[in-house]
């Protein structure tokens, strides 16, 4: 059975969503609210990057260029054109309506069918009916901004958010604080800090960073992204009784080997002052999204070009901000680095928004796709992960099947039993926070497992036994999936 399907968004979820359904024969229209493709990497802030390396960000049947180093880190401009290198290849553009807001997404209980309200640039609002909704719109979608910057009574100086720091004059000759501790605080610091007069970045707590190369010579993600590594973090909500008693007996020696692994990161990259940080490294990284360094941020920290605090802000005055502990910070301009809401519920209406399971620390989903008693609408990339290209491909791949009737779902209640354990396997192992829900990370190997598991394909993708547990996981492994 062939179906109608409205994909919302281009980023490399959708695009990868898009080409999925129409490989299936199903028919498909994508959304775009801006002119060109590419979600996050269309525009961002200046000297945006990849988290990890090309060889671990690939979409899965479209090779980067032949020739191209995949021990890099592409900036934003790189991504961007190889995302449009793949929708041409593709062919997708044709199915892609540009300047096209969608401002309602609304469900017909008499027909189970979704009309979607879009209002295209230049034009009144249109609607249209779909079998199917596919909201690709990412988990950095919306920036966040704290309640401070958004009245900023009595201040003087400029307050921006990361994403519009795309270019970095806007620094120049001032007095930067960046608000923030993440990988867009540090990038924000770094850039600000070739300029600025003087750069400050205030965190609520220091996070752990990964250098891209351990040792200087070790890729990261062969640490962190195989099978080796994967089996030690806290085993998966669905590993079986043995593999948690296991790690439960391992535990003390796997937990002395993340402190021996912390203390070489921490030589390596130098980390002292506020800039160290004081939660494990475990912990770290299981409340954390994780982020990567070449190490330039940490050497301008110990030069006294960024001078990096940890605190939170009370008040704005009129030159700068106070923290809660009295201390003042002067700044003419303010970056926040604060990160996106993502929040599914956005364009539904009140009945649609009922039927989700959304919670303080996020909406719970289904296989981290969907709703289990509002059918026809899934959520792909929504989710934080490194290697985003190959979790989103594998789950375009799931939904098609969905969508053709090669997968058939389990009963709402089913899904909500699965769902309940998941909820609270997250709220035992990773830190509370309003994004907790979404949160995968270092288990993206034990969800790739699930969900092949679901589509009835050996997850096993090495050639033998050593490299499937020693190497990382990597795109051109699934890419068979993806051209057969």
């Amino acid at each position: 059975m062939k179906v109608k399907v409205a994909v919302v968004g281009t980023g490399v979820a959708g695009l990868q969503t898009l080409r999925e359904i129409l490989r299936e024969g199903h028919s498909a229209k994508a959304f775009e609210i801006s002119d060109d493709i590419g979600g996050v990497w269309r525009q961002n802030y200046v000297g945006a990057s990849l988290q990890g390396d090309k060889a671990s960000w690939a979409l899965p049947e479209f090779p980067w260029p032949q020739g191209s180093d995949l021990t890099a880190y592409p900036p934003r401009a790189e991504v961007q054109a190889y995302l449009r290198a793949y929708a041409s290849h593709f062919d997708l553009l044709k199915h892609i309506s540009f300047n096209t807001a969608v401002t309602g997404l609304r469900r017909s209980e008499a027909t189970g069918k979704w009309t979607v309200t879009c209002k295209k640039a230049g034009l009144g609002s249109a609607s249209e009916e779909f079998d199917w909704v596919a909201v690709c719109t990412g988990s950095a979608c919306y920036p966040r901004l704290p309640a401070w910057a958004k009245q900023p009574q009595g201040y003087q100086g400029t307050i921006i958010h990361s994403r519009q720091c795309t270019d970095t004059s806007i620094a120049a000759g001032k007095h930067v604080l960046v608000i923030g501790g993440g990988k867009s605080a540090l990038d924000a610091a770094e850039n600000a800090s070739k300029v600025a007069r003087q750069t400050t970045l205030l965190a609520r707590t220091a996070h752990w960073a990964i250098p891209r190369f351990l040792l200087h010579v070790v890729p990261q993600n062969i640490p962190f992204f195989s099978r080796l590594g994967a089996a030690l973090w806290e085993p998966y909500y669905t590993a079986s009784r043995l593999h948690t008693l296991i790690f439960a007996i391992l535990r003390p020696m796997i937990m002395l080997l993340w402190m021996g692994l912390a203390s070489l990161v921490r030589l390596q990259l130098g980390t002292s002052g506020h800039a160290r940080p004081k939660r494990t490294f475990a912990k770290d990284m299981l409340g954390f999204d994780g982020m990567s360094t070449d190490g330039t941020f940490y050497k301008l920290c110990r030069s006294g070009k960024i001078a990096y605090e940890v605190g939170e802000v009370a008040s704005l005055n009129h030159d700068g901000i106070t923290t809660k502990d009295g201390q003042t910070i002067k700044a003419d301009l303010i970056i926040c680095a604060t990160g996106f809401n993502r929040d599914d519920a956005k364009l539904l209406g009140e009945k649609e928004r009922a039927a989700l399971d959304l919670r303080e620390d996020g909406s719970w989903l289904y296989r981290e796709m969907l709703p289990a008693n509002l059918p026809g609408i899934a959520f792909i990339g929504a989710s934080t992960v490194l290697s985003m290209a190959l979790f989103t491909a594998v789950q375009a791949k799931w939904l098609a099947a969905v969508m053709s009737g090669r997968l058939q779902l389990p009963s709402p209640a089913e899904m909500e039993h699965d769902v309940a354990a998941l909820r609270k396997w997250k709220r035992r192992v990773y830190t509370a926070s309003p994004q907790r829900a979404t949160h995968i990370h270092l288990h993206l190997q034990a969800y790739l497992d699930q969900v092949m598991g679901d589509l009835g394909v050996n997850p096993k993708r090495k050639s033998n036994a050593l490299l499937e547990w020693l190497d990382p996981i990597l795109p051109a492994d699934y890419r068979q999936l993806f051209i057969s």
